[in-house]
């Protein structure tokens, strides 16, 4: 059971990221339309931002063993 929730978050932290992100984006749309509707100085707002940001960090960190797992490289080289 442990198992298959560690890879259900695995799975949907993608997802979470792009969503959390077209939200923000929409927020900062608005808000720079209509700053009275006071869309980034709320506690919801920060909320998102804290997921966002956690959901993120993890995503990439999660990515990058993966790429040492496949390549067993531990640097990208630029061309």
């Amino acid at each position: 059971m442990k198992k298959n929730l560690f890879s259900l978050i695995i799975i949907t932290l993608p997802h979470i990221s792009i969503i959390l992100s077209v939200m923000l984006i929409v927020f900062l749309i608005i808000d720079s339309m209509n700053s009275a509707m006071n869309f980034l100085g709320n506690k919801q707002t920060k909320i998102i931002l804290w997921v966002l940001s956690i959901s993120s960090a993890i995503n990439g960190v999660r990515l990058s063993e993966a790429h040492i797992r496949n390549t067993g490289k531990r640097r990208i080289k630029l061309k």
